[in-house]
C-alpha cells in the first residue's frame, strides 16, 4: 500500500469529526493522557508534527499551554486549525528537516526553542516512518494503532511491536494502551 496523498486528508479534514471540539474526538482519552504527560514534564515549548485541524493543540491551549507550534501538509486541516490561532500552525513536510530546524526562527512567533515533539497518530500513514523519527530531538510523545484502516500503513498488534520499531529510535519510557491506540513517551 502507499501513502495517501495531500488529497485525502484535505477530504477528510473537511468532515465534522476533524472539526468539532477536541472533547468528542475519539481520540480524547490518549490526548488527555498525552496532555498529563506534558504537564509533569513541563517542556519550554512543544512542537507536533502533524497537527491535522489542530484539535489536540485546541487542548493545550484551553488547558493554559500556549508554548505550542504545529505543522502539517494538508492545506484544508491547517485552514481548520488556524482558526484557533492563526500563528501557530505552518505547512510543511515531516521528511523535510528544515521544518523542525526552521521552526526556532520562524517570522511568525521569533525564536522557539522546542524540547517536546508531539506525534500522534502520524507514522502509520508515512512510508519512511523511521526517517520522520531522526527529525526529532529531545523529549517524544507519539501514537500507534493496533487496527487496521483505509490510510494506515502499518498497525501494531502489541505493544511490543511498537517497542521493537521504534525503540531503535529513542528511549521510550512510558507506554500506554488506551482505546486501541499504544502512547509511547521517551527520549530521543
Amino acid at each position: 500500500m502507499k501513502a495517501k496523498g495531500s488529497g485525502f486528508y484535505n477530504n477528510a479534514f473537511g468532515k465534522e469529526r476533524y472539526q468539532s471540539h477536541y472533547s468528542e474526538s475519539i481520540y480524547i482519552d490518549v490526548w488527555l493522557k498525552a496532555l498529563e504527560i506534558i504537564i509533569r514534564e513541563k517542556p519550554k515549548e512543544i512542537l507536533e508534527v502533524g497537527c491535522g485541524s489542530g484539535q489536540f493543540a485546541q487542548l493545550l491551549f484551553e488547558s493554559g499551554i500556549k508554548n505550542y507550534i504545529g505543522f502539517d501538509f494538508s492545506p484544508k486541516g491547517l485552514e481548520v486549525a488556524r482558526s484557533l490561532s492563526p500563528q501557530r500552525f505552518f505547512l510543511g513536510n515531516a521528511y523535510d528537516k528544515s521544518n523542525y530546524q526552521d521552526v526556532n526562527n520562524l517570522e511568525i512567533l521569533g525564536s522557539l526553542e522546542y524540547d517536546l515533539t508531539v506525534c500522534l497518530e502520524v507514522l502509520e500513514h508515512l512510508e519512511k516512518d523511521l526517517e520522520v523519527l531522526e527529525n526529532m530531538s529531545g523529549k517524544v510523545i507519539l501514537s500507534v494503532p493496533n487496527f487496521d484502516s483505509e490510510s494506515h500503513l502499518r498497525f501494531f498488534k502489541r505493544d511490543l511491536d511498537a517497542i521493537d520499531r521504534y525503540g531503535k529510535m529513542f528511549e521510550i519510557k512510558e507506554v500506554y494502551f488506551i482505546d486501541n491506540i499504544y502512547l509511547l513517551y521517551g527520549c530521543r
